[in-house]
């Protein structure tokens, strides 16, 4: 007996009922005896291995004393996943006792919730995309703060020609669009080229996106209108700076 997967079915099977129909495994190609196997069920296609892991494309599940994959050994494990609305604790408590009545030479271990599991399994990437996460945002800061250092020393630099500008009749709404707009251009250079780079480099690294193409256009767009607020945020405070400038003040400098 063997339960195929949908991806099989739909290969091999299309438009019909495979219940009841028979495969063989590939053991004749090693020298091994040809079985054949009656398909009693089909189940949906799965992501077996971690998620960068590629997916196996065709899977079949075989009973234990089946399985062509085990050596000819007694098993003597194996994993039983309950699902269940009420306690847990309640759950492996009657499990328990179950299985003691079914057999008192089988014991039970690394008993644990479906949730624990996957938490314990995906540790490592967590603890991983958190340390990311803070050094992409110290990373963003330390942009954020540049840019305003360069717009804050340029306004300095430039006080007498803001005067000049000011006196001669420039409104604030001028001045404060005149550097917003110096800001914002070094700001849209940086990100035509971070995002060149990044479309660059996400090639060779496919195996760790998941859900997620290096093109994806959400994420690209996230990142640009996140670096695009902390870049305005950045120009604001030297564009109002430059608005408090006196013109008299700053000519006589």
């Amino acid at each position: 007996m063997v339960i195929i997967s949908k991806s099989i079915a739909d290969r091999y099977f299309p438009g019909r009922d495979p219940i009841g129909e028979q495969i063989f495994d590939l053991n004749y190609l090693v020298g091994l005896k040809r079985t054949h196997y009656t398909i009693v069920g089909v189940a949906p296609n799965v992501q077996r291995d971690s998620p960068e892991v590629q997916q196996t494309p065709f899977q079949a599940y075989y009973p234990y004393s089946e399985d062509p994959t085990t050596p000819p050994v007694s098993i003597n494990t194996g994993t039983l996943i309950l699902k269940t609305e009420a306690d847990p604790q309640w759950l492996t408590i009657s499990l328990r006792k179950i299985v003691s009545t079914m057999d008192p030479g089988v014991s039970l271990s690394n008993i644990t919730s479906f949730d624990e599991f996957i938490g314990n399994t995906f540790m490592i990437r967590q603890v991983a995309m958190i340390v990311v996460g803070l050094f992409s945002i110290v990373a963003l800061f330390l942009a954020a703060i540049g840019l305003y250092a360069v717009l804050s020393y340029s306004v300095i630099q430039r006080k007498r020609e803001l005067g000049v500008r000011m006196a001669l009749g420039a409104k604030p709404a001028n001045i404060l669009r005149l550097v917003i707009g110096q800001g914002i251009r070094v700001a849209m250079g940086g990100l035509v080229i971070g995002i060149g780079v990044a479309l660059i480099l996400f090639q060779f690294v496919p195996g760790v996106l998941y859900g997620v193409s290096a093109t994806d256009g959400f994420a690209l767009g996230s990142a640009v209108v996140v670096l695009g607020l902390a870049a305005s945020l950045a120009c604001l405070l030297p564009a109002l700076q430059a608005t408090r400038i006196n013109p008299m003040t700053a000519l006589r400098e």
